[in-house]
């Protein structure tokens, strides 16, 4: 901890708080003052501008004399607070400059995602940023506009050493290319940054072979290099541990003339392309034995061309094997998952708590503008740990049927949660005319419709005699699950109907109370949400 002023507590009060080591003191601050993961915009209310880090620091400073003394002296803390966004908003530029004269000699983590406007102090300060403080800067995660700025502003960071940056995302608004289109002779940040962990920026040339890229650990692969060019640099990461792609500059790649890229410690894949570049580069590249994947196909089918669904098969392939990999590193002898399906995506994780914020602990994620065929997607040899499924495909892309999606249903026979769209309850029915012993460990249904869509009375007879059946066959679900309607509760939709389907218990949330019925015991009333909101 640097630059620790000592003070004694508050002779005027006996709160707990003020009485608290200078050390106890010091940890709540930088934790109230953490930027990671916080974003903001000057179209949010003043009560969220409340909440920013800077705001809570500047806040806390103004209690007593003696956090003020310790905030004030932490130069560590405010050097953490740099958001364009935020002090681009403010009327005057005093307390820009308050902020950096607080910041001492610290190293700076700076972010700003909104274009800096017309306010004359935040250019300022972003200039001052690149030509006094670079030497500085510990993370720079910013988009600008640049043709705002002199082009002589961008020399600096090829010209100007980088020691202490760790992380660097640079992004620009206009999409078009006002960086250098070719490295210069000297390469980016004077080919100096040592600590430099995360790489991203878009539309600007660098030295594909500056000293600092087998250092990376986070990559995001953009314009403009090419597909060759983008796995020559991979070829030179070896320590890499997540990449990133967006399509990288050619949308037909040509035959890539290179031996496959090893990159052992890579367990975090993401990529936003067309089908060829993200079929090329996957191709192209060894990862860890368990490495997650996110893929989102940006081009639309072309019905005149036969190879893509070539192509297309041979990506589904990439995919089940990622999914495979999670799976067999498994240590359990009967691991457990969740499927989600619909539409254009594909989905797989561990099982986890649907109402949580936060992220699986693992991820297979695949969307696209076409059928995607969930029998030959997900490896055959382990439907038997598929205990969550989510199917939400839309009546609109009714026409859009996956020919193996039956197949694959009636092998899921440890299924225990099936959370369903309107038109995938219909769905799911179908099947069970077919087979009444599909899914025969379900015990929780859960429905998940969009805003505002009606249960429309297909739906209803759909859902009500398929509980029934269920019911009759000895297998019945136990639970109807509402609670996370899109996140409100469904005040236009009557579950009143369900009430025949005795012993059921439905769950739902209203004004941030979780409720529950159980169907048969005389009050179907309580299912009517139309009601329950007049």
């Amino acid at each position: 901890m640097e630059e620790q002023h000592d003070g004694g507590p508050d002779p005027n009060s006996n709160v707990p708080i003020f009485r608290l080591d200078s050390d106890i003191l010091w940890r709540i601050f930088a934790l109230n003052a953490d930027l990671e993961g916080f974003t903001t915009s000057t179209g949010r209310d003043n009560n969220s501008h409340k909440l920013h880090p800077l705001n809570v620091t500047r806040y806390s400073s103004q209690v007593c004399y003696r956090w003020r003394k310790l905030i004030i002296g932490f130069s560590s803390i405010w050097a953490g607070l740099i958001d364009l966004d935020l002090l681009n908003a403010q009327a005057h530029e005093n307390w820009m400059n308050e902020v950096m004269r607080r910041t001492g000699q610290s190293l700076l983590s700076v972010i700003g995602y909104k274009e800096l406007g017309p306010h004359p102090g935040a250019k300022k300060l972003f200039i001052s940023l690149l030509t006094d403080h670079w030497w500085r800067v510990r993370k720079f995660k910013v988009a600008v506009l640049p043709s705002k700025f002199d082009s002589s502003l961008w020399d600096s960071l090829w010209t100007t050493p980088s020691p202490h940056l760790e992380e660097f995302s640079l992004e620009e608004f206009s999409r078009f290319n006002l960086f250098p289109s070719e490295p210069r002779s000297d390469a980016l940040f004077a080919d100096h940054a040592p600590s430099l962990r995360n790489f991203r920026c878009t539309n600007i040339g660098f030295n594909y072979r500056a000293s600092w890229i087998p250092q990376l650990r986070s990559l995001t692969i953009q314009a403009p290099l090419n597909v060759q060019t983008a796995l020559d640099v991979l070829s030179r990461t070896r320590n890499l541990e997540e990449l990133k792609f967006e399509d990288v500059g050619i949308r037909n790649p040509m035959p890539i003339d290179r031996s496959r890229v090893d990159l052992p410690n890579v367990h975090r894949i993401q990529g936003n392309a067309t089908l060829r570049t993200a079929l090329t580069i996957l191709e192209h590249i060894s990862h860890s034995a368990v490495c997650e994947l996110g893929l989102h196909l940006v081009d639309h089918p072309q019905s005149d061309a036969p190879e893509r669904e070539a192509s297309l098969k041979a990506l589904f392939q990439i995919v089940s094997r990622f999914t495979e990999n999670h799976l067999i590193a498994q240590k359990q002898h009967a691991p457990e998952c969740a499927v989600a399906t619909g539409f254009g995506f594909f989905s797989y994780t561990p099982p986890h708590n649907w109402h949580a914020t936060r992220k699986p602990s693992f991820i297979v994620n695949l969307e696209t503008y076409e059928v995607i065929p969930i029998d030959g997607i997900f490896p055959t040899a382990y439907r038997k740990a598929i205990t969550h499924f989510t199917f939400m495909h839309k009546a609109a892309f009714s026409r859009f049927k996956d020919p193996t999606l039956d197949n694959f249903l009636l092998s899921l026979i440890r299924l225990k949660t099936l959370q369903l769209s309107q038109y995938a309850v219909n769905r799911i029915f179908e099947l069970f005319l077919k087979n009444a012993t599909v899914f025969p460990l379900l015990s929780v249904l859960q429905l998940r419709f969009s805003r505002g869509e009606q249960l429309v009375g297909a739906t209803r007879l759909s859902l009500v005699s398929f509980l029934l059946g269920r019911k009759s066959a000895s297998i019945p679900v136990e639970i109807l699950d509402i609670a996370d309607w899109d996140g409100e509760r469904p005040t236009w939709i009557k579950l009143g109907f369900l009430e025949e389907v005795v012993g059921l218990k439905v769950f739902w949330c209203a004004n941030g109370v979780d409720g529950e019925y159980i169907c048969g015991s005389g009050s179907p009333e309580k299912l009517d949400f139309c009601q329950l909101s007049g």
